[in-house]
């Protein structure tokens, strides 16, 4: 017995292999609507009607101060490289309002318009923000 899905009407259906075989041999037309379904890729893998899904993690859209510190440090980064980034922002107001944000804001937003640029200044794509994000939310 082999786990089966009807293209047409996106079924799942366990069918042994003997009827399968027999369909084969009589040439019956039911034969093409179904076709076995391909191991599971993952645990967590959805079928989707014609194929499996599998889910990606949702983006956070906040992390702790904690966090995203801890994740700093053990991705190479010393506290004093963001001080620096910090530091280099020309406008004296601008400045101000971000070193206020990382010093005193109990977390980080992913969509905080000071984020991005500071990032960049770390050499941190937006890819590897994200990633971040994410590693930083499971710390």
């Amino acid at each position: 017995m082999s786990m089966y899905y009807n293209s047409t009407t996106k079924e799942i259906r366990d069918i042994p292999d003997s009827l399968i075989e027999a369909w084969s041999l009589a040439n019956n037309p039911k034969l093409n609507h179904w076709a076995p379904v391909p191991q599971k890729p993952s645990e967590n893998a959805i079928w989707d009607g014609s194929e499996w899904e599998i889910p990606t993690e949702p983006m956070p859209s906040t992390i702790s101060a904690r966090q995203i510190r801890l994740w700093l440090v053990q991705n190479g980064f010393q506290l004093s490289q963001i001080d620096s980034a910090i530091d280099s922002i020309e406008d004296i107001t601008t400045r101000e309002i971000v070193k206020i944000e990382w010093e005193y804001a109990p977390y980080v937003e992913r969509s905080h318009p000071w984020l991005v640029p500071l990032a960049q200044s770390l050499g941190l794509t937006e890819e590897q923000v994200d990633q971040a994000f994410k590693e930083a939310s499971s710390i």
